[in-house]
């Protein structure tokens, strides 16, 4: 992969291609938290959820952008993602009624990260997923105006693979 050009964003924009991609996966009701300190939640979302008798039902996300302008050379150490329940439980953020946690990145997902998310979905209430560096890329080169729009060098245009 690796055919993003990271370097020309930030991490505001990060936060906004995410909110992007996740509005074209089908997800709803999208409340971008604005700049605060690294650790906690940059935006709730809700994903519509199908059940065979139940029909649709909503479930409410809260979503950690992490973003490195290295992108896929750096991984999400464990240290980065602590305490997701007490974040989500907090008062800050306990208005939103979130029963999930989602890590997006344009990073590698250390193993650390996965096997605490995997316990965090074993021994709690709240759901945990993660979209690494890897998958992002394959998402966003689905959605070429995605990439002109925030990664507008012709430099990073060019490098994609269309045809």
């Amino acid at each position: 992969m690796g055919r993003i050009e990271w370097k020309l964003i930030d991490d505001n924009e990060f936060v906004h291609v995410c909110a992007e991609v996740l509005t074209r996966l089908g997800f709803t009701d999208l409340q971008l938290q604005g700049d605060g300190p690294d650790g906690g939640i940059d935006l709730f979302i809700t994903e519509p959820l199908t059940f065979a008798v139940a029909g649709v039902r909503p479930h409410r996300w809260g979503v950690q952008c992490k973003f490195s302008r290295e992108g896929l050379r750096r991984s999400v150490a464990d240290r980065e993602v602590w305490d997701v329940e007490g974040i989500m439980r907090s008062d800050r953020y306990g208005l939103q009624s979130a029963r999930g946690y989602m890590l997006i990145t344009n990073r590698r997902v250390s193993q650390n990260v996965v096997e605490r998310l995997a316990g965090i979905d074993r021994q709690s209430s709240f759901r945990t997923c993660f979209l690494d560096g890897v998958r992002l890329e394959k998402l966003l080169l689905d959605y070429p105006e995605f990439v002109e729009r925030y990664f507008r060098s012709a430099a990073a245009i060019a490098a994609l693979d269309l045809g």
